[in-house]
């Protein structure tokens, strides 16, 4: 990565190298400091490629799994070493984002006008035989064609006379 120009280094990881140069520095003091204190066994990853899966979670967002998988550890191992480079880089106070309150001092606002109100849209009018035109369809034929039909009726109206 180092042999990257630093417009593409910037393009890949977020930032320029001269803050990725400062970042392994501080990761180096906190890290001899943590081990120091309580020991325990040698880490996996040297603090460089600790720095390597947090830059790929902060700019990508994957899983854990996969920077975990990159880099040869658990998908645990990867959360937990980048909630620690998080911790450490913003408890040295180097690499800090600036605020809110920062901006607002700056007095720089830019106010961008939108016109939101409504307009009718412009048609081409429709004539009354266009909106009402409609096509024949199959199963509203006459079944016989325009012959008529024979009609049966079952109903039969009339008076029975019975024999007195």
């Amino acid at each position: 990565m180092q042999a990257l120009k630093e417009a593409d280094f910037k393009r890949v990881v977020g930032f320029g190298k001269a803050v990725f140069a400062e970042m392994p520095t501080v990761l180096e003091a906190e890290y001899a400091q943590k081990h120091t204190e309580k020991g325990g066994r040698k880490a996996k990853l040297c603090v460089a490629d600790i720095l390597l899966p947090a830059i790929k979670y902060w700019r990508q967002y994957p899983t854990f799994m996969e920077p975990g998988l990159d880099f040869g550890v658990s998908a645990t191992t990867a959360h937990d070493l980048t909630v620690w480079t998080e911790n450490v880089l913003i408890k040295s106070g180097k690499f800090a984002l600036s605020g809110k309150k920062k901006l607002l001092e700056e007095n720089y606002f830019e106010v961008i006008l939108v016109d939101v109100t409504e307009n009718t849209i412009e048609k081409p009018k429709k004539t009354a035989k266009l909106l009402f035109r409609q096509e024949k369809e199959a199963h509203n034929q006459n079944p016989s064609r325009g012959r008529p039909q024979k009609r049966k009726d079952n109903l039969h109206i009339g008076s029975c006379r019975t024999g007195a």
